[in-house]
C-alpha cells in the first residue's frame, strides 16, 4: 500500500479529525456534567481506527517496511513470532495485520473498561487525550492492553474467589510477555505492584526517598543491564512525534518537556487525592490499576534524563498510559462525586488538549 511508504501529514488529517471527534462527543467531561453510559462502541470504534491507520504515527510507516519485507522475503523480520505468523496468514494485507494488533489491543482495552465499569462518556474524552496517541505507537499495545486486562481479571476473580478466572488471568500474563520484548520489565513491575501497599504513608514516603532512589537508579539499570537487550529494539515509545519533536530548536524540546511532565504531575497527584485522600468509592481492582499506574510513572521519573537509560523513562511512561487513562476516567468521572469540575482539573485536561493538538500538527506540518 503506496501511502505507507513515506510520512504523509495530508492523511494525517483523518486521523485528527478521529481525534477532534471523540473530544466532542465526550465534551460534557471537560465541565463535569456527565451522564453515564456503558456503551463503548464508539469509544472502540475510534481507538481502532485512529491506531489501525496511524497516519500521525511515524512507526506506522516503519512498520510498513518490515511488513512489506516479511511478505517478499518470507523471513522474520525485527518483529516477535506472533506478529510474523499473522503476517504469513492474514491475507496480504498491511492494513488487515494492523488490524489484527492494534484492533485486539483496541478490544482488549474496552474489555477493561467493562470489567472496571466506567462511564463510556468519559472514557470517550479520556482516550484521545491521555491514550489514543500511545496506542497507535508499537505492536506492544496488544502486549500491554493483553496484561492490564488480565491484570484486572485476576484482582476481581480472587476478590470473588473465581479460581479458574484466576488461572486464565495468569496464562493470559504470561502469554503477553511474547508480545513484545520489552514487556517481561512491565510485568515485573506489575508483579511488584501487587504486592506493594499504596496508602498516604507509603506515599508520602516515596515522595521523600525519590531523590536518593533518583540518584541511584543509574547504577541499578546498570546492574540489570540485561533488560537492554530485551529492549533495544526501537527508539522511545512515549511520544508518538518523538521523530519531529528532534527536529525543534533544543529551548522548544526543553519548554515542551517540561509542560508536559508538569501536566502529568499535576494528574497523578489529583488522581492520588481522589483515590487516597477522598477515597472516592472504587474496586479493589480499580485501586490496583492506580497503584499501577502511580508506580509505573514513578519508575518513568527515576531514569528521566539520566544518561544512556533515559529511553527506559520514555518506554515505562508509554506503557503506564495503559492503566492512566483507566483509571483516570474513573477519577473524571464527577457524576458519582459532584456535578462540577475544579480549576486544577480544568487547567490539567486543557494542557493535555494543547500537549496532543501540538504534536499531530507538529507531525502534520513536517510532513505536508
Amino acid at each position: 500500500m503506496d501511502i505507507y511508504s513515506h510520512y504523509n501529514g495530508k492523511l494525517g488529517l483523518i486521523c485528527f479529525a478521529i481525534y477532534l471527534v471523540m473530544l466532542f462527543v465526550g465534551r460534557r467531561t471537560f465541565s463535569g456534567a456527565i451522564s453515564q453510559s456503558r456503551n463503548y462502541w464508539f469509544v472502540f470504534l475510534g481507538m481502532a481506527l485512529y491506531s489501525v491507520l496511524g497516519f500521525l504515527e511515524p512507526d506506522t510507516y516503519h512498520y510498513f517496511r518490515v511488513y512489506d519485507e516479511m511478505i517478499a522475503t518470507g523471513f522474520q523480520v525485527y518483529v516477535e513470532s506472533f506478529f510474523y505468523w499473522l503476517a504469513m496468514h492474514l491475507p496480504h494485507s498491511y492494513v488487515l495485520w494492523r488490524f489484527a494488533i492494534w484492533g485486539t489491543a483496541s478490544f482488549l482495552m474496552i474489555k477493561s473498561a467493562k470489567v472496571l465499569d466506567l462511564n463510556a462518556n468519559v472514557l470517550c474524552f479520556m482516550v484521545p487525550l491521555l491514550f489514543i496517541n500511545q496506542l497507535a505507537v508499537t505492536r506492544g499495545a496488544i502486549g500491554l492492553a493483553l496484561m492490564v486486562f488480565c491484570a484486572i481479571l485476576f484482582v476481581q476473580s480472587l476478590e470473588k474467589k473465581k479460581f479458574l478466572l484466576v488461572l486464565v488471568a495468569i496464562l493470559g500474563i504470561f502469554a503477553s510477555s511474547f508480545l513484545h520484548k520489552s514487556m517481561i520489565i512491565f510485568i515485573v513491575i506489575l508483579v511488584v505492584s501487587y504486592f506493594i501497599p499504596l496508602n498516604k504513608r507509603t506515599f508520602i514516603v516515596s515522595l521523600i526517598l525519590f531523590p536518593f532512589l533518583y540518584a541511584a537508579a543509574l547504577q541499578l539499570f546498570q546492574n540489570f543491564s540485561f533488560f537492554i537487550e530485551l529492549s533495544e529494539e526501537q527508539e522511545s515509545l512515549i511520544s508518538t512525534y518523538q521523530m519531529s519533536e528532534k527536529k525543534e530548536l533544543n529551548v522548544n524540546g526543553v519548554i515542551i518537556t517540561i509542560f508536559e511532565k508538569t501536566v502529568l504531575l499535576l494528574l497523578v497527584f489529583n488522581l492520588t487525592k481522589k483515590f487516597l485522600y477522598d477515597k472516592i468509592e472504587s474496586t479493589k481492582a480499580q485501586r490496583f490499576i492506580y497503584k499501577y499506574a502511580y508506580i509505573m510513572i514513578y519508575v518513568s521519573f527515576l531514569f528521566l534524563g539520566q544518561e544512556v537509560s533515559n529511553w527506559v523513562s520514555n518506554r515505562t511512561l508509554h506503557a503506564a498510559s495503559f492503566a492512566l487513562v483507566l483509571c483516570a476516567t474513573q477519577c473524571f468521572d464527577t457524576d458519582k462525586v459532584k456535578n462540577s469540575r475544579t480549576v486544577i482539573e480544568k487547567a490539567i485536561l486543557i494542557g493535555f488538549i494543547i500537549l496532543t493538538v501540538w504534536k499531530q500538527f507538529s507531525f502534520m506540518r513536517s510532513y505536508w
